[in-house]
């Protein structure tokens, strides 16, 4: 399937979504467990350290992906008299357009990683105040990372009540017309979009292996 298309003659239509690698795939599975791209550093050393018989499944999909590319590759082509899909470099990537704030729709879920970060970001602060955000994040993420399965559980708790209330609230905002669901799948769309792309930033050297 096609994101975007075109309706303008001689414009030429967006893109099919590029097929995400075993890595992708794997950091995809972690997310709410390890605070997803939040915590990239420490999903990246856990698929280092992975067998190759543990990257199989990841394998797997990434080649089902791959296939599927170039199914709808061969399809994009055919119906637009051979052309390509138009590719963004990554430079057109990082400068993007700024999103309008969102005032529709309810909030999103947190993770437990990110429950665990609104608890303990004061106390960092607090002991390294002269630390830039940047260092703020790789403390927690350090943090998170020690803890075992006891001490993340009330955090992971915090994150299923909320992705709960998260879904509830969905579904009541959904109600309200068509119109609201289409604008939320567009908002969801381009989020994972742009999950991907800071994930493929941070991806491994040996991610292909």
């Amino acid at each position: 399937m096609t994101r975007g298309g075109s309706s303008e003659i001689g414009e030429q239509p967006e893109t099919v979504k590029r097929p995400r690698s075993a890595y992708i795939f794997f950091v995809q599975s972690r997310k709410g467990q390890e605070g997803g791209s939040s915590h990239s550093s420490a999903i990246g050393e856990a698929w280092k350290s992975m067998a190759a018989d543990e990257k199989k499944k990841f394998q797997d999909q990434a080649d089902e992906d791959k296939a599927r590319y170039q199914r709808e590759l061969a399809s994009f082509k055919k119906a637009h008299g051979g052309s390509s899909p138009q590719k963004r470099s990554r430079k057109e990537k990082k400068v993007r357009k700024p999103r309008p704030a969102k005032k529709d729709g309810p909030k999103r879920a947190m993770s437990g990683f990110m429950h665990f970060c609104s608890e303990k970001r004061p106390e960092v602060r607090k002991e390294h105040p002269k630390m830039a955000i940047v260092e703020i994040s790789k403390v927690l993420g350090k943090l998170w990372g020690k803890l075992d399965t006891d001490e993340k559980k009330p955090f992971n708790e915090l994150a299923e009540k909320d992705r709960q209330r998260y879904q509830r609230e969905k579904e009541e905002w959904e109600q309200g017309g068509p119109s609201n669901k289409k604008k939320k799948d567009d908002e969801e769309e381009e989020e994972e979009e742009e999950e991907e792309e800071e994930e493929e930033e941070g991806e491994p050297d040996d991610a292909e292996d």
